[in-house]
């Protein structure tokens, strides 16, 4: 049996900074796409951009985009998908024809899954999708709308000096710009490594926020982050119903209560009912992994009590025969217990060991094709393939070259893949395999590795297995599976797929941009958009106040727009509205926008009323013309501070901002409950 250290799937405690739970999971290098009509349901394994999920692993798996809206309002049809055997169809979500936005939806997985899923936007609108990672099996997401594209957490505080017993403790928490009214900013936090949390939501004023995490017993160690929701009052699906968050880069922020963090004693035991074993030691992530000898009374009866702090520990033991690491006696995964804050014991604490022993007659207990599942590749290119098996006391951090030289490997592939072991036998090519230096994430397994795909030259669907032989033995046969493979069986462990065929160079059309700088008030104009990845590109003056710069694109659709270089990390954006839309169709005709017009004039609707600013940028005087009366004038700095305000007593107004330093502010105009924000330039 195989007997793996689970440090992927072990709960541990805050003490450890661990939260990732463990459930079955979609393999994360086949992706996670949404494609649709509002992509003309384009959709492969490496593409990128709004419709491409990105994997967030912190407590609830999930996975994660957003996209700002361009286009009318209308319903459009998608589905949820992941490769699967080189199919970037294979699995599929969807099945819910009414997908209601800001609540959890439920999606049905199927291969495929119909009908499509139907969810109704709205233009100039921004989405954040969060998915639920419930593996291949039904699930729920949910589509967020806000004004904007939420803002982002740019720091969260830490106590600077030891916590007191019972005190509470003041987070502060930075934003990077004023946020929409929609957007609703918490803390959550810990003292159980994410087994149980609490929310405290922010006092918020301007792009700074504050709220207070209760005070802890002694010796607590809290753990937090920073995130923000369109839900007030946040208390379930906290993962699933965030916009964006903060939590130091999976690190979380923490503190520890001052005092000692509590400990229990906790007993082992070993009964062996082999009666073989005269020196039992145990080992554990509780003792670093070193060897503690246990106390035999009565006879073949072993203990030993340790004192735990709070957490999840693996752990196991040995018979110390003289050899650097001893006999391992535990058949199958390390044994896991786990001590909760106020003392109480689960999991397991105690191990029989059979009459048989351990480690008596070694056979191959367990084999497997590790990875990659499936692949693509030009002819004769590398391809690395990765097998592991378990021999009882032979293979893992036990084991050398001179230990497994009566154990040979081999990775075989074919054009045809098997329906029993029998068919290995005949059109299968065998490659020796070379046993790969141990790792501890080999657990008591070793690893082999062979590059099958510099042999192959000729174009086509590949099938490769892995095949071990103990000496004179039978050959056992290895397959694949998401949950860590087994001995082949065609059904829940397979073959992998390796896709061989000559790459399709990419064809480039090259597509001509512009801006014409009517406000004459800008040096550095800089083009960034999707299809250079939203890095900035200078862009050509020439004559004076006209732009331009010409692009070699692939065929495909990109938002685009213009920066002015400030010296700020990310310049002044130039477009007013939506980001600007290209399109290149397969013969290099081009559709969409490819040039704007930088005007003197702002123009917004508030309220239902018709809204210009102008000029914008300006130097002495801003002018403001509403169709109604009454309107708020707000004028703030990037801090968010009041530099100037006044209200609109007749359909023009003009301020003064002569006295204000060159820069950028932001200008909010009011009517009643709406209000909107814009930014303006002072030169």
């Amino acid at each position: 049996m195989q007997r793996m250290l689970r440090t992927l799937f072990t709960v541990i405690f805050s003490l450890f900074f661990a939260v990732n739970f463990s459930v079955a999971q979609i393999y994360e290098p086949d992706g996670l796409r949404m494609p649709g009509t509002w992509n003309d349901w384009t959709n492969n394994t490496d593409m990128e951009g709004d419709f491409t999920l990105v994997k967030v692993p912190y407590i609830t798996p999930r996975w994660v985009t957003g996209f700002l809206y361009t286009e009318a309002a209308t319903s459009e049809l998608f589905k949820f998908v992941s490769t699967g055997f080189g199919d970037p169809w294979f699995n599929q979500w969807a099945a819910n024809e009414n997908v209601q936005l800001n609540t959890l939806n439920d999606f049905i997985y199927g291969s495929p899954s119909d009908p499509n899923n139907i969810i109704t936007l709205t233009s100039g609108k921004y989405y954040t999708v969060v998915f639920e990672d419930s593996g291949y099996d039904d699930t729920r997401a949910v589509f967020m709308e806000t004004p904007a594209e939420p803002v982002d957490m740019i720091s969260v505080s830490v106590p600077g000096e030891d916590v007191g017993i019972d005190e509470p403790v003041q987070v502060t928490v930075e934003l990077s710009e004023l946020p929409s009214d929609e957007e609703v900013f918490y803390i959550r936090y810990t003292t159980s490594g994410w087994e149980l949390s609490s929310v405290s939501e922010l006092n918020l004023t301007g792009t700074s926020g504050t709220a207070t995490i209760p005070g802890q017993p002694e010796g607590s160690i809290v753990n937090y982050y920073a995130f923000s929701s369109i839900m007030s009052g946040l208390s379930d699906d906290i993962d699933l119903y965030t916009l964006k968050l903060n939590n130091n880069n999976g690190a979380f922020y923490s503190y520890q209560v001052e005092g000692v963090l509590p400990s229990y004693p906790v007993t082992f035991t070993l009964t062996d009912l082999s009666e073989s074993y005269t020196n039992i030691h145990f080992k554990g992530e509780m003792t670093n992994w070193d060897t503690t000898p246990m106390i035999q009374d009565p006879d073949f009866f072993w203990s030993l009590t340790l004192e735990l702090d709070p957490g999840s520990y693996e752990w196991g033991a040995v018979e110390d025969d003289g050899s650097e690491y001893g006999l391992w006696l535990i058949d199958g995964p390390n044994l896991v217990v786990t001590v909760d804050y106020d003392g109480n014991v689960s999991g397991e604490t105690s191990y029989i060991i059979p009459e048989t022993g351990a480690g008596t007659d070694p056979v191959i207990a367990w084999a497997n094709l590790h990875h990659p599942p499936q692949g693509s590749i030009q002819p004769e290119s590398t391809f690395m393939v990765y097998a592991q098996a378990y021999i009882e006391s032979m293979t893992g951090e036990n084991a050398g070259q001179e230990e497994l030289e009566d154990l040979s490997t081999w990775i075989g592939y074919s054009t045809s893949d098997a329906t029993s072991p029998d068919d290995f036998s005949d059109g299968w090519t065998w490659i020796p395999a070379t046993l790969d230096a141990y790792d501890p994430d080999f657990g008591n397994n070793s690893q082999y590795s062979v590059d099958i795909g510099s042999g192959i030259a000729e174009e086509g669907t590949y099938y490769y297995v892995s095949r071990f032989r103990l000496a004179d033995d039978e050959y056992v046969y290895g397959g694949y599976s998401q949950q860590g493979g087994g001995f082949w069986d065609g059904t829940d462990n397979v073959s992998g797929w390796l896709v061989v065929e000559e790459e399709d160079h990419e064809v480039l059309f090259p597509v001509s941009f512009s801006i014409i700088d009517l406000s004459e008030s800008y040096s550095s104009i800089h083009f960034k958009g999707e299809m250079t990845g939203w890095e900035t590109i200078p862009m050509n003056e020439d004559p004076a106040f006209f732009w331009s710069l010409t692009l070699e694109v692939a065929p495909g659709t990109y938002q685009w727009g213009v920066v002015e270089d400030d010296g700020s990390p990310d310049g002044i954006w130039l477009i007013e509205g939506p980001n600007l839309v290209v399109s290149i169709d397969q013969e290099g005709n081009v559709s969409g926008d490819v040039s704007y017009t930088i005007s003197t004039t702002s123009i917004y609707n508030v309220a239902g009323h018709q809204v210009l600013v102008y000029p914008n940028p300006a130097s002495d005087v801003i002018t403001v013309e509403a169709g109604g009366l009454g309107a708020k004038i707000i004028i703030r700095d990037l801090n968010g501070r009041v530099v100037k305000e006044a209200r609109m007593q007749a359909t023009t107004t003009s301020l003064s901002v002569d006295h204000l330093p060159t820069g950028s502010y932001f200008l909010e105009i009011q009517y009643g409950n709406e209000s909107h924000l814009s930014i303006i330039i002072k030169k």
